[in-house]
């Protein structure tokens, strides 16, 4: 059962400034632009070394039709195609660029393209080619999950602009920025799933913002169904946000594609926008960066492929050392193996943490007090999962509850004496074979989770 009421107000790594504009970064001289940057098989090829290859170019398809197509981010020469690690260290395979020769997108205006005369699925073929996945950190492709979704007759869409961590700034950004475009993105999504049921999921924070977003709505004829929400982490999970609107619950082994509800992500939509009306291919995307070792939180526009490392240094870099690079928030969030690792789909954030931040602390005994029960979002009791798991009495830990566990981090964050609560649970799950809901942890935010739903 889904405890709305639930979950925590963690800690902000530096607060946010969300009324600064998005920088949009310097393009890199070398992009490394990796062929899975999806749920599924990695993309296959479509350069060789010595091609040249223009802004925007498909370099990379996969079989079938299935996955996402991979564009070129720059112009420029294809060095090599290169054995790589992604950020959270995953091998494939990629296409190095070296940067060369005219822009077809960079400080180009764009015409807009008439759409409305398009049939829902030519709409989804667009979305398909254009190489869009959920922006969200879940990267199923965006044309698999719509089809899927207009199969099972979604009847709602929610605009979740309630961020996964209080000082992701991406989305509200999105919002004050774009919001002509999101409104325009909403009217072809609706199209595609065939209905006007739109819900706004915000941070009641942020009513100054959305204000003015429901305006340009309302103006385009748009009827949004608005829903604050506390700045608790994870207000913008959308296990909660299905219940919220729909009523039925995520359960587990089951596919977010057959959802009631299609929960989708500010800068989803705006990659639909860019890709329906600029016809243009998702090779860039909007990041957080945060932490204390950078000393200041931006939103960055970047190109895929550009080096992490090579982003810091756009905004004046490092200013102390780094104990700690992460991708996502901190309570999910994966270690980068690498900090010349490419920024890739899927990489809604990235910190550089001190050792302070981390707080890291030896563990202690349990001493009974509750804080995991009382923040748990699923309603689950993580100390008594946790003591069954430690015990080996995997199948009384199932029966308590495992496989409902959504990985917040919630549990390890409270706990007092520093037990890996969270850690000891997802083994767990991993020894039992319920892996889904880990497809949204520190162990990767490349992959999507598949659930059933239930009244």
């Amino acid at each position: 059962m889904i405890a709305h009421d639930k979950g925590i107000k963690p800690y902000s790594i530096i607060a946010p400034d969300f009324s600064r504009p998005v920088w949009s970064a310097s393009l890199p001289y070398h992009a490394i632009v990796p062929l899975l940057q999806h749920q599924g098989v990695e993309a296959l090829p479509l350069v060789k070394k010595g091609d040249h290859v223009r802004e925007g170019l498909l370099i990379g398809r996969c079989e079938e039709g299935k996955g996402a197509a991979v564009h070129a981010p720059i112009p420029g020469v294809v060095e090599d195609v290169v054995d790589m690690n992604l950020p959270s260290g995953e091998a494939c395979r990629g296409v190095l660029i070296r940067l060369e020769g005219q822009f077809d997108y960079l400080g180009k205006p764009r015409e807009p393209h008439a759409w409305q005369d398009l049939s829902p699925l030519a709409l989804i073929d667009l979305i398909s080619e254009k190489g869009l996945v959920h922006m969200d950190g879940f990267t199923e492709p965006l044309g698999d999950m719509l089809r899927d979704m207009r199969k099972h007759k979604a009847g709602s869409i929610v605009v979740n602009a309630a961020s996964g961590y209080p000082f992701l700034s991406n989305e509200i950004r999105l919002l004050k920025e774009h919001p002509a475009e999101i409104v325009e993105a909403l009217k072809i999504l609706s199209r595609i799933l065939s209905t006007e049921d739109v819900w706004l999921v915000h941070p009641a924070s942020h009513r100054r913002y959305i204000s003015e977003f429901g305006k340009t709505a309302r103006s385009q004829g748009v009827k949004l169904r608005r829903k604050p929400r506390s700045d608790k982490y994870p207000a913008g999970d959308p296990y909660e946000l299905i219940h919220l609107v729909s009523k039925k619950e995520l359960m587990p082994q089951a596919d977010f594609s057959s959802s009631p509800v299609a929960v989708l992500a500010v800068s989803t939509l705006f990659a639909v926008y860019e890709a329906v009306v600029l016809r243009k291919a998702l090779v860039d995307r909007l990041i957080t960066l945060g932490g204390g070792a950078l000393g200041e939180t931006r939103t960055v526009r970047v190109r895929i492929g550009t080096p992490i490392s090579a982003v810091f240094e756009e905004v004046g870099g490092l200013q102390q050392e780094a104990a700690k690079l992460l991708v996502g928030n901190p309570l999910q969030g994966y270690e980068i193996v690498e900090a010349n690792s490419p920024v890739t789909k899927q990489v809604t954030a990235v910190l550089a943490l001190t050792r302070e931040e981390l707080g890291v602390e030896q563990e202690r005994p349990c001493i009974q007090c509750g804080a995991c029960v009382d923040h748990c979002p699923a309603n689950l009791e993580p100390v008594i999962l946790h003591k069954l798991l430690r015990q080996d009495r995997l199948d009384e830990a199932l029966e308590a509850g495992l496989n409902a566990c959504r990985v917040c981090g919630i549990c390890s964050h409270v706990c007092p004496s520093h037990i890996p609560l969270t850690q000891i649970i997802r083994d767990g799950m991993v020894k039992s074979g319920e892996t889904s809901a880990i497809d949204e942890s520190s162990e990767s935010e490349r992959k999507g989770g598949g659930r059933e739903f239930t009244n």
